[in-house]
């Protein structure tokens, strides 16, 4: 049907020597066509001409069933201007200005640093963004809007990035579809804990109220946007509609219907702070909404099937909310179960939890470092086998691989991304040695033991970005 449908247009046009009218294919036809390309060739699709331009740009902004191929994920950095990588990868530079996803550099072209060099610093922008497709590096251009590159970043969640601007307002951005998908949430003076806001010559002076572990809340004065993003510790999820069948469907502005941020306020940025859940809707909600006040304390969350899955302090304990009949969440149960195979076996000083739904069941993965010593994984699975409910450590998470970052984690099938080793976690830490830049890393959980990927990047955080991020 499809190659028939192609074949007539084709032919009906050839006959009159009329380009083609893409628009004038039937929608569903289209749709079935551009969901057996990945996103990349999706949009080199659409800069071939208008009418490719505008169906493609209407079912990737408006369909809610549409899902193109999964592919790898990208990566985030906030490039030096004064250091660049241009060993590693290629710069756009001599582009024309576009969408992040139509000006892609597939190949490594051996750039002339002392020839480009006054260009490439014209033209530099903060964000850039690298393709990972068989961990192979790729650099291209950022649709970040400008006024953000000097913001607050506080996140990332299936494609979205949220930032706070100079305005003191949470904006979300895709840069993943051009410069359309732009979502403004209510503003910092309606989040919770913040008490007030004022303004002199220097700029905003924020009072919010401290929530520090094992300690009293207490108020505290900040007198800057970047003092107070230094102690605004935030995870953020993106929650797409019901009809949303993956992942790729949420990235249409369309597709989102709320905002959950788990976040704490700290006055000792290197003290654990108790966090907190604020949600809101995005449309046209006016205020953010604590959640579970009198319970509190959250060490992560993620979003899977219109559930939100919550891990509790204690790092064993998972709450979930519902979304299935709701625009606002409902608490549904909390699953506790036995931690005795954790405390056995984890004993390093610095670790980070992160809980992952499979279509296996809940994952609970714990990254533990010392100093000068590689990061080690452990994954346990919930098991009911014996009657009971308990965390039990596994070798293997099947073939998938994970991804994980300080602000995601992210679910990839090397079936879908050749060149990816299944039953493993990927993660980007900051070089040994007080070396400059961060490496990526591959830790399998077979062998229990890493190897570094990529052997540099570099990059120069902006206050916002605590690592490198990976978009899924």
């Amino acid at each position: 049907m499809v190659e028939s449908a192609c074949l007539q247009h084709h032919t009906s046009t050839t006959r009159t020597n009329r380009k083609p009218d893409w628009s004038q294919l039937p929608t569903d036809i289209y749709e079935v066509i551009l969901s057996k390309l990945p996103l990349r060739s999706i949009l080199r699709w659409k800069a071939v001409c208008h009418s490719c331009y505008n169906v493609t740009k209407d079912i990737l902004e408006t369909s809610t069933s549409f899902t193109w191929l999964a592919e790898a994920p990208w990566l985030l950095l906030y490039q030096d201007i004064d250091h660049d990588d241009l060993e590693d990868v290629d710069d756009d530079a001599g582009h024309d200005e576009g969408s992040l996803f139509e000006k892609i550099i597939e190949e490594e072209e051996g750039l002339s640093i002392d020839r480009e060099d006054t260009l490439l610093r014209r033209k530099k922008k903060p964000f850039v963004f690298y393709n990972l497709e068989g961990i192979k590096f790729s650099k291209s251009k950022n649709s970040i809007p400008e006024e953000l590159h000097h913001g607050a970043f506080l996140g990332s969640s299936q494609g979205w990035l949220l930032f706070l601007n100079k305005k003191l307002e949470f904006v979300l951005v895709n840069p993943l579809l051009s410069g359309t998908s732009q979502l403004s949430l209510p503003p910092l003076s309606d989040f919770p804990d913040i008490i007030n806001i004022t303004y002199d010559l220097d700029g905003p002076i924020i009072t919010g109220t401290i929530r520090e572990r094992h300690s009293y809340p207490a108020i505290r004065i900040f007198t800057s946007l970047e003092d107070f993003w230094k102690r605004f510790r935030t995870k953020v999820v993106v929650c797409p509609q019901p009809t949303c069948s993956s992942t790729s469907s949420s990235r249409s502005r369309n597709n989102i219907f709320g905002v959950m941020i788990m976040y704490c306020i700290v006055n000792n940025p290197r003290l654990a702070g108790e966090y907190n859940l604020a949600f809101c809707k995005t449309n046209g909600d006016l205020t953010w909404t604590k959640l579970d006040e009198h319970r509190g304390g959250y060490t992560d969350i993620m979003w899977n099937h219109n559930q939100l899955y919550a891990l509790r302090s204690n790092r064993s304990t998972v709450t979930v909310w519902d979304f299935t009949n709701s625009i606002f969440p409902i608490y549904k149960t909390d699953i506790e179960a036995d931690a005795g195979a954790i405390q056995r076996t984890v004993h390093h000083e610095s670790y980070r939890t992160y809980i992952i739904k499979t279509v296996e069941g809940l994952l609970l993965v714990w990254r533990t470092w010392r100093t000068n010593s590689p990061d080690r994984f452990h994954a346990f699975k919930l098991d009911y086998s014996d009657g009971s409910c308990r965390w039990i450590e596994v070798e293997s998470i099947g073939n998938i691989a994970l991804i994980l970052d300080s602000n995601e984690s992210i679910l990839i099938s090397p079936h879908n991304a050749p060149g990816w080793d299944k039953n493993s976690i990927y993660f980007v830490r900051k070089l040994p040695n007080n070396a400059r830049g961060y490496g990526l890393y591959v830790f399998s959980l077979h062998k229990k033991g890493s190897k570094k990927v990529k052997k540099k990047l570099h990059t120069n955080l902006p206050y916002g970005v605590t690592t490198p991020v990976f978009l899924g």
